[in-house]
């Protein structure tokens, strides 16, 4: 299967992984805002949409500046070594809200969550892309980033149908436990890389052997 989509099963999970994981949280987000920083006692918080204000122009400003910094981090150390760093720091906010939910909580998920988003918001995509642009060639790519976008999309749909069904504190331990699920794919897809390596040099040494012994 991994052959019929170019070598992209692993990028393809990331995407899904990440989307799903980032689309998860998204519909409970406003009645944890809202419970966490607003009294019960006023029908209307503003601070709340202040807050939302504030962390979507800090995080887009920090992406702006981030991004070609993630760039050229990707050319240096590759693409796929790089994806390690989103999925990672994207474990750690969920997991606050997934504990405890209360004021002080929330404002520590807040600040967190600005800085990581810096890095993480974006990057996945941005990576897959990248990876796509550089490993298939021909009439295959536009039809590969229409894949990628198709299995985006599918992430949303199915995050977004299983958030109606999860309870908040669940919803946000899945989102974490997601983090969790990608880095035993990323081992066993490394091994498995690993392993078709030395299956290549083995033949290629024996091949050359085998070169050896019909000149001699």
């Amino acid at each position: 299967m991994d052959e019929k989509l170019g070598g992209l099963g692993h990028i393809l999970t990331t995407v899904f992984l990440s989307s799903f994981a980032g689309f998860l949280v998204r519909p409970v987000m406003t009645d944890v805002t809202v419970a966490a920083v607003c009294s019960g006692l006023n029908d209307s918080c503003s601070l709340a949409v202040y807050l939302t204000g504030v962390q979507q122009v800090t995080v887009g400003l920090g992406t702006m500046v981030m991004m070609p910094v993630i760039g050229n981090l990707a050319d240096r150390y590759g693409i796929k070594a790089l994806l390690t760093l989103p999925m990672c720091l994207s474990i750690i906010p969920p997991a606050i809200l997934g504990y405890r939910r209360d004021t002080l909580f929330f404002y520590t998920y807040y600040v967190i969550k600005i800085i990581f988003d810096m890095v993480c918001q974006g990057t996945v995509d941005c990576l897959a892309q990248a990876y796509v642009a550089k490993n298939i060639h021909g009439t295959q790519r536009i039809s590969m980033f229409g894949v990628l976008a198709g299995v985006r999309s599918i992430s949303a749909v199915c995050a977004t149908f299983a958030a109606r069904f999860l309870p908040t504190a669940s919803t946000f331990q899945v989102s974490n436990n997601v983090g969790f699920e990608w880095h035993a794919d990323h081992k066993n897809a490394d091994q498995t890389e690993n392993a078709d390596q030395a299956e290549q040099i083995q033949i290629m040494q024996n091949k050359c052997r085998s070169n050896l012994y019909d000149v001699y």
